[in-house]
């Protein structure tokens, strides 16, 4: 059976690649060859350019990676003390920008207060030294309606900066 539509599609293949009829073709093109006029253009001569050495002698090169290493700091934290640790394990929140997360209420537990957050339907408990947002972001103070959060980041200059973050109560 397989045979049978084989052969029948390479016979519908092949009645398809017969040759049409051209005349029409050559009659339109020998009708339009008697139009066409040649042009002779001629050619511009080109710019000749001189040719420029650049001779840096002891001067340093702008490609250079030495002077690129001048202008960064050699210690790589940037040169001041907020540089993250980065080594450390991440946390669950950690992967979520710090303005999708929605506090949505406080426990009290053993005298300490724990903040509840609110991510994708699943609610997390936080306290004092957990770490959430993208910015590594550290919670350093909860209080009943307020989560205050110190992000620690790296500006276009490669230093680490402090910012100050809260993350309100839920309105209803």
């Amino acid at each position: 059976m397989r045979c049978v539509y084989f052969s029948m599609t390479i016979l519908v293949a092949l009645a398809a690649c017969k040759e049409l009829p051209q005349e029409d073709i050559k009659v339109w093109m020998n009708a339009n060859q008697k139009n066409i006029t040649s042009r002779n253009t001629s050619l511009e001569e080109k710019e000749i350019f001189q040719v420029f050495t650049y001779q840096a002698n002891d001067r340093i090169d702008p490609f250079d990676s030495k002077k690129i290493s001048l202008l960064s700091p050699a210690d790589p934290s940037g040169g001041n003390n907020f540089s993250p640790d980065v080594q450390r394990t991440r946390e669950t929140l950690e992967q979520y920008a710090i303005d999708s997360l929605r506090m949505v209420g406080t426990l009290r537990k053993t005298g300490k207060i724990i903040a509840l957050i609110e991510m994708d339907k699943v609610i997390y408990q936080i306290h004092v030294g957990s770490y959430l947002g993208q910015d590594m972001g550290r919670v350093i103070k909860i209080s009943e309606d307020v989560i205050q959060v110190e992000e620690t980041t790296q500006d276009a200059g490669g230093e680490w900066r402090k910012r100050l973050v809260e993350i309100k109560m839920k309105e209803k």
